[in-house]
Order: structure tokens, then sequence, then C-alpha cells
């Protein structure tokens, strides 16, 4: 049974208030899931479970920085990411290119939190229909995990001009056979 959005909310703001017991719950909603998640992007089951375990520790150290306003799914993705991101960055080119070739013909292109597939169609979506700058401007954004303002350093573009190219890729590649170029 799935707990709604409201629930988790307010069991991981007891927990951040010291109610030990309430992690119980969250626990057993998020550690499939982000196992799965995780799975999906890591072949090995060792180096999964190691991370699975990461995420769950730095739920606990940044507690404190988890904001009510948003859906706890999404920083518990959003911390999940960017372990797997220190992973390979940590374990080199050849772990990242295995992630890499993977996925690149059907990256999942995700949505505002970078946390979920295509939401429309709940697959992977074919990254061969863009040309090599914009697939690199989206493996840079949602792979790197590069904020804005990186990608603007190493453009040489605004933020703001990025951001709305990365959500025009985005919504050609959810839609391609509206797409026109």
């Amino acid at each position: 049974m799935s707990l709604e959005s409201t629930e988790q909310k307010r069991l991981f703001l007891a927990y951040c208030e010291g109610d030990d017991e309430a992690f119980n719950p969250i626990y057993r909603e998020f550690s499939p899931k982000v196992y799965g998640y995780i799975r999906k992007r890591v072949s090995n089951e060792n180096d999964a479970t190691d991370i699975l375990q990461a995420v769950f520790l730095k739920m606990h150290r940044f507690k404190h920085t988890f904001d009510p306003k948003y859906p706890l799914s999404a920083w518990v993705f959003t911390l999940t990411r960017n372990l797997l991101v220190d992973f390979y960055r940590k374990n080199g080119r050849s772990s990242w290119l295995s992630y890499h070739e993977d996925i690149v013909k059907t990256a999942e292109i995700q949505g505002v939190t970078g946390q979920q597939e295509d939401q429309d169609t709940g697959k992977g979506v074919d990254m061969s229909q863009l040309n090599p700058d914009e697939r690199n401007l989206i493996q840079d954004r949602f792979f790197e995990g590069l904020s804005y303002k990186e990608l603007s350093m190493k453009l040489g573009k605004t933020p703001g001009s990025l951001r709305k190219r990365v959500e025009r890729l985005l919504k050609r590649l959810r839609n391609p056979a509206r797409s026109i170029s």
C-alpha cells in the first residue's frame, strides 16, 4: 500500500522532530522504489545496495534541508540522482560509458524533479532525433546534473535561454510526431 504524499510529508516531518518510529513507513515506502531506480542505472548489485544505503543515510543527515512545499519523493529521488552522479564520477569513465550506452537510445527524459520517466508515456524517450549539440545539452543537464548556471558558463549562453531550450527539447522528445526539426 502506497502512502499519500501528504502522509509521507507528515511522517517525515515527525521524524525530523525526533519521532524515530515515523521513519519506518517512509523506509518501507521508498526503499523498493529507490532500489529499482538505482538498479536500472547500476549493473552491480553490491554497488546498488551501497547507493541505497547512502540515500537513506543522506536523508537522515540532511533531513533539515527538506522543504515541505515540495513532495518528499522529489527530494528523495534528487538525493538518489545526485548519489548516482557521484558514483559515476568516482568510478570513472568506464562505469559511465556502460551506463551511458544503455540509456542513450532510450534515455529517460525526466520531469521537473528529474526523478521520473516521461510522465506522458511512462517510458524512455528516443534521443536519436536530436542533433549532437542538443543531445549533449540534455545529457549535461540530466545525466551529469549540471545546473543552468553551470551550463551557462560552459556554453556561453544565459541560464534563461538554456532553460527554455531544454524545455523545448523535452517537449519535442515527448511528442516526436509533432516535432518538425
